[in-house]
């Protein structure tokens, strides 16, 4: 058994950086009342993806045009290894980890290696993958674009926009099917591609920071 000094001389940044995006992105993912899950649970499931090595730099991390097709597979990934990790719940039955819940465990893990950065520090590259990387998706993201269509959207496209967003089927994320979340992604991307804008920045939207 390796002593508690020796553990200490081995534990490096990379160590440090999963430790802590995936301690983010399982208090996050796992704040769904539909699928609780505790750190330790969502911490396993990151590495049985084949996640943890994302924390080693950005070199792991895909190239844009690659990214949405990985992204996929690791939320279809981590909603199959769910199946086997995390608990029955008091009923007797396995916690809701849909694909809304993968992707939310997921956008966030990423968030914190790779977007919380001095983006000065980044090169050009570096920042072209930063750009394509998902918001997190939750309730007060999609509540608060809904409150603000008209400084997003043009007057034109208003009735259709509003309906859009007040569709039943995207309105709990961790409900959300591959199709539900991909409408929502999808909508971003298109708001964000108008203003020329990297995704992370739709979230000056989300009002949970407050």
């Amino acid at each position: 058994m390796k002593s508690k000094k020796e553990n200490i001389e081995q534990y490096g940044q990379e160590d440090h950086v999963f430790r802590y995006a995936a301690w983010a992105a399982s208090t996050a993912a796992g704040a769904s009342q539909k699928c609780r899950f505790k750190v330790s649970k969502g911490v396993a499931l990151l590495k049985e993806v084949d996640l943890e090595k994302l924390a080693k730099g950005f070199h792991y991390l895909k190239e844009v045009n690659e990214f949405d097709i990985w992204h996929d597979a690791k939320c279809k990934d981590l909603t199959k290894k769910a199946k086997e990790i995390l608990n029955d719940t008091k009923s007797g039955e396995k916690p809701r980890f849909t694909y809304g819940v993968a992707a939310k465990l997921l956008n966030c893990y990423l968030k914190t290696i790779f977007v919380t950065q001095f983006i000065g520090n980044l090169s050009a590259t570096e920042k072209e993958k930063v750009s394509v990387i998902h918001p997190p998706i939750d309730r007060l993201l999609i509540n608060s674009i809904k409150n603000k269509l008209r400084l997003i959207y043009a007057d034109s496209e208003m009735e259709e926009k509003r309906k859009f967003w007040n569709s039943k089927d995207i309105q709990s994320w961790s409900l959300y099917k591959p199709r539900d979340y991909k409408k929502v992604i999808g909508e971003i991307k298109q708001i964000q591609k108008k203003r020329n804008q990297p995704l992370w920045m739709i979230e000056a939207y989300w009002p949970g920071h407050q």
